[in-house]
């Protein structure tokens, strides 16, 4: 998002959580083939989303508060990818960004408050 100075410069707003990821995020997105698809990346998040969720639910151990944690990181960094990966490719659909992302995230946050 940027926003202009007075002087007609743009400037960007950029939190501490864009500056310590998108460093990551791009060094990730650079080895990531082409031909892999963002609807592929979006799928893997989803099922390590719900991984973390079924860890808890399916291990009866207290150890087992410890798994959700990493599957959700994941999760995010996937999320955050497989936009990062179509633009970059030039693979952005209106299937991807009205129906695939939507409907994941929402299926991975209804499993965390589960």
């Amino acid at each position: 998002m940027s926003q202009n100075d007075t002087d007609g410069r743009r400037r960007y707003n950029k939190d501490l959580f864009d500056l310590l990821l998108y460093p990551l995020y791009r060094r990730i997105g650079a080895v990531l083939p082409p031909s892999l698809t963002p609807n592929a990346i979006t799928l893997l998040g989803t099922l390590l989303g719900l991984l973390g969720s079924l860890s808890v639910v399916l291990i009866d151990a207290h150890w087992a508060l410890l798994l959700p944690p990493p599957f959700y990181i994941l999760y995010h960094l996937c999320d955050t990818l497989d936009g990062y990966h179509a633009r970059h490719t030039e693979q952005s659909s209106l299937f991807g960004d009205s129906w695939t992302t939507p409907w994941t995230d929402w299926w991975c946050s209804a499993s965390i408050w589960r």
